[in-house]
């Protein structure tokens, strides 16, 4: 997608980017959630490529936002 290109600097996000790849290497599926704007996709963006490595597998992003709530398993499952 294209929220995967990453053009800018990326500061002052170390501590949750940490987090997050402890977090996925520990868990199959990790939910992040937050208010619009944040930098909930941008935080993705830069942590894929690490947790990739990392883990040595291939990882998933399922985008939620336009998902009713009782379809949220079938996306998951289809992604």
């Amino acid at each position: 997608p294209r929220w995967l290109v990453t053009g800018t600097a990326f500061v002052g996000r170390d501590d949750e980017a940490a987090i997050l790849v402890d977090v996925a290497e520990r868990h199959d599926l990790v939910t992040v959630t937050g208010p619009g704007g944040v930098g909930k996709s941008r935080l993705l963006a830069e942590v894929l490529p690490v947790l990739g490595d990392r883990v040595g597998l291939p990882v998933t992003v399922v985008e939620l936002a336009a998902v009713a709530p009782g379809d949220v398993d079938a996306a998951v499952a289809a992604a």
